[in-house]
């Protein structure tokens, strides 16, 4: 019991240490990132949002499938890639299915052999009883480690150094005057 102690708030702070890194600033990068099936939202130099399951990824196009089918978005077009929020249904879900899951087969398998304390769930009633409420603490398992894990939501940023910048300023000295440009990309 002294050991138990430490180690459920050594587990419970994993969530606190696990946060999401950085999104990404190179397209090369997404290759790494980004899963084949994977949802993403992808907002192009127009400002519009398309959203899709990626299909293929490489360092200079992203190919979605989408409701009109395939579409290929170059490198260069996009601004911002994300993952759509994440709710907590999934978690509910998955937890509340392995919970019951886990209380029907307990209670299908018991042969009631025992010493006889409690009732014998073993009928057709008791072990839907029984998964039922392993179902609830389940769901509220599942609710809470969907809660502690994160995904990165937003993936790519396209930084200022990936388009061109011009700056113009005035240079003035004893005797000249000019105009100093700078150009990069």
């Amino acid at each position: 019991m002294q050991r138990t102690v430490p180690i459920l708030v050594f587990l419970l702070s994993l969530g606190a240490v696990a946060h999401a890194q950085a999104p990404a600033t190179l397209f090369s990068e997404l290759q790494t990132r980004l899963k084949v099936g994977e949802t993403v939202m992808v907002t192009n130099d127009s400002g519009e949002t398309v959203k899709g399951r990626v299909v293929q990824v490489s360092g200079t196009v992203l190919v979605l499938r989408g409701r009109a089918g395939d579409l290929h978005v170059a490198a260069s077009d996009v601004q911002r890639i994300e993952r759509p929020r994440d709710t907590f249904w999934n978690g509910a879900l998955t937890g509340s299915a392995v919970g019951f899951g886990a209380g029907a087969l307990l209670a299908a398998t018991d042969d009631c052999s025992g010493p006889g304390i409690g009732p014998c769930f073993s009928d057709t009633e008791g072990v839907f009883y029984v998964g039922g409420i392993m179902g609830l603490m389940g769901l509220g398992v599942g609710v809470a480690v969907d809660a502690i894990l994160h995904r990165e939501r937003v993936v790519f940023v396209r930084t200022q150094s990936d388009s061109a910048r011009v700056a113009i300023a005035p240079f003035l000295s004893p005797g000249r005057a000019g105009l100093l440009m700078q150009v990069g990309w």
